[in-house]
């Protein structure tokens, strides 16, 4: 048991150490990592945190843009970056729909209410 504890942990370390010697692989683990705070904080995120996030991921482009990656690593990056944006877009949307919603009510206060329709003779 100790010899695969042993193991795990210098699996573990090796992987650190190789990722921390190849900055290609710790730009895209910043991407995974960004990826991943995204979608476990999405329904608690406000709008100014939205905000500072979608800078952040403009941040994180502009970084990996003087780093040259094998192609193995630009499609993972593309992967996750896919991602990254899909949450945005989730985002957006989400926020489209709760100003429709909240669209009918406005209109119904503007214009006094929902009008009864006259009986029928």
């Amino acid at each position: 048991m100790k010899k695969i504890i042993l193991m795990m942990l210098a699996f573990v370390a090796s992987a650190l150490i190789v990722t921390s010697c190849d900055p290609g692989k710790a730009a895209v683990q910043k991407f995974q990592s960004f990826y991943e705070y995204l979608d476990k904080n999405y329904d608690n995120l406000t709008q100014d945190q939205w905000k500072e996030a979608s800078e952040k991921y403009q941040q994180l482009c502009e970084e990996v843009k003087s780093i040259k990656l094998s192609d193995e690593l630009k499609s993972e990056l593309a992967t996750i970056q896919g991602k990254i944006v899909g949450k945005f877009t989730q985002r957006a949307t989400d926020d489209v729909k709760g100003a429709l919603e909240n669209a009918g009510s406005f209109l119904e206060g503007l214009f006094g209410g929902k009008k009864e329709e006259a009986p029928a003779e």
